[in-house]
């Protein structure tokens, strides 16, 4: 059975483990010059865990630019490192980004995320994915044109009010 202990418990259970031993000691040893034990604690190092996995847009277009976003659970987080992984309708097209372009309406879009520590401990690949949407027509529009029918402002401004 594998328990994982955090440095401030493995701390107090070693004092405890140190002032047990030598009350022992004390107690049987009083004609005894010395004794002397060995204590043994292994502290494992547990794998980076990714609580959350996310895209920083809920919708998206093909002009969109997708970050993948996660969050993670470890002992020391600042010193874990993300290796991602992207694909596009199931094809690899990215590696080593959290942010990806480059997609057209109707692809679906897959980051794939595996974190490590600075131990090199892999924890568990998660991934998210998002289909992407083609452009809408409205967002195509840059200009218009009033044209002038010998109506002036004033009149245009009556009828809309």
């Amino acid at each position: 059975m594998l328990i994982i202990i955090s440095d401030t418990i493995k701390k107090i259970l070693l004092l405890i483990v140190l002032i047990l031993y030598s009350s022992f000691v004390i107690a049987s040893s009083t004609s005894v010059i010395s004794d002397t034990g060995v204590i043994t604690l292994i502290v494992k190092n547990r794998p980076p865990v990714i609580k959350d996995i996310h895209f920083n847009h809920e919708i998206a277009f093909e002009d969109t630019t997708l970050e993948c976003i996660s969050i993670i659970n470890d002992e020391n987080p600042d010193e874990v490192k993300l290796i991602h992984k992207w694909y596009i309708s199931n094809v690899l097209v990215e590696t080593n980004s959290n942010y990806l372009t480059g997609f057209k309406g109707n692809d679906l879009v897959k980051c794939e995320v595996t974190p490590i520590d600075n131990e090199n401990v892999f924890g568990e690949t998660k991934n998210v994915s998002i289909a992407i949407n083609k452009k809408s027509a409205i967002s195509k529009v840059t200009s218009f044109v009033i044209k002038n029918y010998n109506t002036n402002l004033f009149d245009i401004f009556n009828f809309i009010f």
